[in-house]
């Protein structure tokens, strides 16, 4: 464990970063100095743990930090000492002060925390992003940069400098051990005082100068293909762009921009880019041809295309396949018969030279030939081709579609497939139903993951993953069934606590056979399952940082702010086999279905029983993060669910993801009667994933679970939270966006659309929840969808005969600035506490 803590210091409107020194117990940072400087503090200092334990400046941190080795603590300067008077150049600025007129001299100072052996966090405020020590400062401030940006609002340019008025770092000059102990500045870039130049965002001069012209092009385009090696398309797009602006005609910046656009699939901007690098090249140069060619393609301009290519189909050259399979992609583009006669008989000519190995020609003939009915031909050759690139998007993407397409390409499959009924011909078969469930083809999937199970019954991991993709489509008993028939198969198989208690899969047959049994939610919602729940006096409760069933009336619900963390210990590793960590992920599966079916009635005794089994193991570093995720999730929400559920035969359906539990099996009012909430999860759905050419299975699983909700019902739509968390910031890195509110306005536009479409077709009354701002770093951009979703809806609501309607509550959550989550809501550190509904039911009264 390192010796020295970093901590922060908060005082009013500033953030300072301190260190603690363990071995010396004493505080170690300049930082600390400056604010003495300027009155006696030292009497008002707290230390305190993320628990809110008090610690002596001098005593007991050493202890506190034993159970964790990364302590983020806090010291409140309570003396005082005003605000104007603490150097603003160690302070953090808030975003008034990063909109200073620019001839201002601000300092803007970001904090960068050594989070691992090789990576690092940057912050200012709520913004956020992890590097690492192999980037090259250019990519680490660009990236840094797109979040501050996002944040504050303002396109204002700085640079990095590692001293108040020193110059601009450099990727020459720059070492990260620099900075580890976390202090850098983003200094607003100035005017330059020489000849007119253009200037990029990092305060380097292009000047255009003759003498300067060369030094500048090599560094510019260097900078520019680092940035496309790291998939930094937006850095390389700025970079190129700049040159192009700077260096009049440069063929190689034209290049790097064009193909910067293609990997951001920016495509007519690629059109129009490597039509820019011909007229600078002429037209002698193949791979350009080819590349424009692409282009063309990709943006739908088949004719153009053809005529660019056509050409050129017949070079002798190694680039001739690629020009000539291009061709091919460009008649089949057509789509009129003799167009497509004319591509087949281009991608054979292909395969033919290639010996059947040239990629996208196997891709595009195969693809025709099972538009024609020739499904084995379509299934074997692409099987070929993937087994030998189980890596390219392209080719599990055409495998996928065309197990999608062929209504018993699972039977076709196991006939071409020749495999052992052992361990390998499984998992080969696994390999195959991931590739099709990912690509849409969800039910051929199981079909083939029922053949993987059948081969290694007693092995968790194809249970697992049939049970996921029963999941997929809403196949909630079915996949009860198969978990219940595994635990008979093997019920000695179990996983053993840190104390060495045993929890076996024999413990939950009696369990699941009830449920099974009846398949009827009612009776452990409001029927005598649940009725003898709560005669019982028991409840589920959150004590020590773990579920346990309790009697005791006064023990309150409780909650955690991190519970991916470890509770319970400080262990780095989650000591258990592969196997045992499948079977874990396996009763914590059984528990999310048991919970979205209503059953709550048998979860607490399962949920206390399984909680032990993850206090002091590292779960959430390992590939069952997610069901851990579900699972704890779930025990939090328990504490505040009341049995026996008020008997109603009004239901709201909350259809969303993982933060749709949260209201789940609650009641509110609607039209003055009471209603049930009734989960329909769609786990891990971004709105990006409903736009119509996508076939990413979350779709799927939203397209299945909505066509189970009759004709005509109310239902709520949970959903945008993980484009903000996870998909729009980074679209806008890999250049897909120009901006962050571009990349939301056009989510928001699919997530509509598909509202719209689906109220049509269920004639359902639709209820837009708000995404929920519950992280830290991501809240401000929660915020500006959530206010650019409303501002869509209410445009576009006529659309729908006014049958789509927004819940406008979410700024009730947060503090008057909308930076901060009101601590009651907190739950899990992800998901929402259920306190929040009152204001849900504010929002619904409104409408």
């Amino acid at each position: 464990m390192d010796q020295v803590v970093r901590v922060y210091v908060h005082y009013e409107a500033c953030e300072l970063t301190l260190r603690f020194d363990l071995a010396t117990k004493t505080l170690v940072s300049e930082v600390l100095d400056d604010v003495k400087k300027k009155g006696d503090i030292t009497k008002g200092l707290e230390l305190k743990t993320e628990k809110g334990t008090v610690l002596a400046l001098t005593a007991d941190v050493r202890e506190a930090c034993s159970d964790s080795d990364d302590l983020f603590a806090v010291i409140k300067v309570e003396a005082p000492v005003a605000v104007g008077k603490v150097d603003t150049s160690v302070a953090v600025a808030s975003p008034a002060v990063a909109k200073a007129p620019k001839n201002q001299a601000t300092e803007l100072e970001f904090i960068l925390n050594i989070i691992g052996n090789d990576e690092y966090r940057l912050k200012i405020k709520s913004s956020e992003c992890k590097l690492t020590s192999s980037m090259t400062i250019a990519d680490a401030q660009a990236r840094f940069l797109t979040i501050y940006k996002s944040y504050v609002n303002e396109s204002s340019t700085y640079t990095l400098c590692r001293k108040k008025n020193s110059p601009p770092l450099d990727s020459n000059d720059f070492l990260w051990d620099h900075v580890a102990s976390g202090k850098l500045y983003l200094v607003p870039k100035k005017e330059p005082k020489e000849e007119p130049s253009n200037t990029d965002n990092e305060g380097v001069a292009v000047t255009g100068a003759e003498e300067k012209e060369l030094e500048l092009l090599k560094k510019y385009l260097g900078m520019g293909q680092e940035a496309l090696d790291k998939g930094a398309y937006a850095r390389a797009i700025e970079v190129y762009s700049k040159l192009q602006g700077a260096v009049n005609r440069e063929p190689e910046s034209a290049k790097g921009l064009a193909i910067a656009y293609g990997k951001a699939r920016r495509w007519k901007e690629a059109v129009q880019s490597w039509k820019h690098v011909l007229d600078l090249t002429g037209t002698d140069d193949l791979t350009v041809i080819r590349n424009y060619g692409e282009a063309l393609v990709k943006a739908g301009e088949y004719e153009e295309a053809i005529q660019v290519l056509v050409k050129v189909a017949d070079t002798k050259e190694p680039v001739g396949h690629d020009l000539k399979c291009l061709l091919g992609n460009a008649f089949y583009g057509k789509a009129d018969e003799e167009s497509r006669n004319t591509a087949a008989a281009l991608w054979t000519a292909v395969l033919k030279d290639t010996n059947q190995t040239h990629v996208e020609s196997m891709v595009g003939y195969t693809t025709l030939m099972q538009e024609v009915g020739q499904d084995t031909t379509a299934i074997r050759g692409l099987l070929n081709v993937l087994v030998a690139n189980t890596t390219n998007t392209e080719v599990k993407e055409a495998f996928g579609t065309v197990m999608r397409k062929v209504p018993n390409s699972a039977e076709i499959l196991k006939e071409v497939v020749p495999v052992k009924a052992d361990e390998g011909g499984a998992s080969a078969l696994g390999f195959l139903s991931t590739v099709m469930k990912d690509n849409g083809a969800v039910e051929q999937s199981i079909k083939i993951l029922e053949e993987c199970r059948d081969m290694c019954p007693s092995t968790p991991t194809y249970t697992l993953n049939l049970v996921h993709s029963m999941s997929v489509l809403g196949q909630y008993w079915e996949g009860l069934e198969t978990i219940n028939a595994f635990f008979k198969r093997c019920p000695d198989l179990g996983v053993k606590t840190k104390d060495g208690h045993s929890v076996k899969c024999s413990e939950f047959i009696p369990v699941l056979s009830e449920v099974l049994e009846k398949k009827d939610k009612h009776d452990f919602l409001c029927g005598k399952a649940a009725q003898q729940w709560a005669d019982s006096g028991s409840r589920l409760r959150w004590v020590k940082d773990g579920a346990v069933i309790t009697t005791d009336a006064s023990v309150q619900p409780a909650v955690s702010n991190s519970v991916p963390s470890t509770p319970g210990g400080s262990s780095t590793s989650c000591e258990f086999s592969s196997e045992e960590i499948d079977l874990l992920a396996v009763w914590f599966a059984c528990v999310k279905m048991l919970f979205v079916q209503g059953c709550l009635s048998v979860l607490p005794a399962m949920v206390a029983r399984l909680d032990p089994l993850r206090k002091g193991r590292d779960l959430h570093l390992t590939i069952i993060r997610n069901e851990q995720a579900y699972f704890c999730a779930i025990e939090h929400l328990m504490q505040y669910l009341s049995l026996p559920v008020p008997v109603t035969n009004e239901t709201l359906y909350v259809c969303g993801d993982s933060h749709s539990l949260t209201p789940s099996w609650h009641t509110v009012n609607i039209d003055s009667k009471t209603h049930v909430m009734q989960n329909c999860l769609v786990t891990g759905l971004k709105c990006w994933h409903l736009r119509p050419e996508s076939h990413f299975y979350p779709k799927y699983n939203f397209e299945a679970m909505t066509n189970q909700i009759p004709k005509g019902s109310t239902v709520m739509m949970i959903f945008g939270e993980i484009d903000c968390r996870e998909g729009i910031l980074f679209a806008v890195e890999k250049g897909r966006y120009s901006s962050v509110e571009e990349g939301m306005k056009e989510t928001i536009d699919i997530y509509i659309k598909a509202l719209v479409r689906l109220q049509q077709q269920h004639d359902f009354k639709v209820l837009v929840h708000p995404a929920l701002p519950m992280l830290d770093v991501t809240r401000h951009l929660v915020c500006q969808f959530n206010d650019l979703l409303q501002a869509a809806l209410q445009d576009k609501r006529v659309i729908a005969n006014g049958n789509i309607y927004w819940l406008d509550f979410y700024k009730s959550l947060l503090s008057d600035d909308c930076k901060e989550l009101k601590p009651e809501y907190q739950l899990d550190g992800t998901h929402c506490n259920p306190k929040y509904l009152e204001h849900m039911q504010v929002a619904i009264d409104a409408l």
